[in-house]
């Protein structure tokens, strides 16, 4: 589907960017069944994994998770333009996603260099895109 949107405080959407209104996220349409609103913003600081989780709770969001990054990745160079045109931080760094991999690890989306997924360990220090419900 591949479908990108440009989202609203009033809950509406277009496909180009209406200044003319509060621009609140980017809505990603995986398919017919899922779409999800990625944040034009990182959290204010890179975080573990533990610490990003918790961050998410108390803002009222979420991390974005691996089949999401997948999209994103497909995605890289629309989004990013769409962000650029709303003044948004570009998608340019490692950032953890919800999936774990084990006990230890959690996989992450590095957008900085390979633009792909790898698992980190969850203590280390990556950026949060955040996800917003």
């Amino acid at each position: 589907m591949n479908k990108l949107e440009f989202v609203y405080t009033d809950g509406t959407s277009t496909e180009t960017l209406d200044k003319n209104k509060e621009f609140f996220g980017i809505r990603c349409y995986v398919d017919d069944k899922h779409n999800f609103i990625i944040s034009p913003k990182d959290a204010p600081e890179t975080m573990n994994y533990y610490e990003s989780k918790g961050w998410c709770e108390e803002n009222y969001c979420r991390l974005p998770m691996k089949h999401e990054w997948e999209f994103v990745i497909a995605n890289i160079k629309r989004i990013n333009k769409m962000l650029e045109k709303v003044g948004g931080d570009l998608l340019n760094k490692n950032y953890w996603s919800s999936s774990e991999d084990s006990y230890n690890y959690a996989w992450g989306c590095d957008l900085g260099y390979s633009y792909g997924l790898d698992w980190y360990y969850k203590l280390n220090y990556n950026y949060v895109r955040p996800v917003l419900i």
